[in-house]
């Protein structure tokens, strides 16, 4: 049996983070991004999508508040 075999070229995705936590303190705030290169690139299939696949997901960054008790 033959099975067809999808082949992509090799993908990299920057993801960071940086955090701070306050001396005798139970808060950490935490600045993040994922994708910081914006590389959108094809997945996998996607039976849902006209294109027949799915693209990464696109630059997203964000801000994270813990708190530890």
């Amino acid at each position: 049996m033959n099975v067809a075999i999808d082949s992509r070229p090799a993908a990299s995705f920057v993801n960071a983070s940086i955090g701070f936590s306050p001396a005798h303190s139970n808060w950490q705030f935490v600045l993040w991004g994922k994708n910081l290169a914006n590389e959108l690139t094809p997945t996998g299939s996607a039976a849902y999508n006209p294109l027949g696949y799915a693209i990464s997901d696109p630059r997203t960054y964000g801000v994270r508040i813990n708190y530890t008790y």
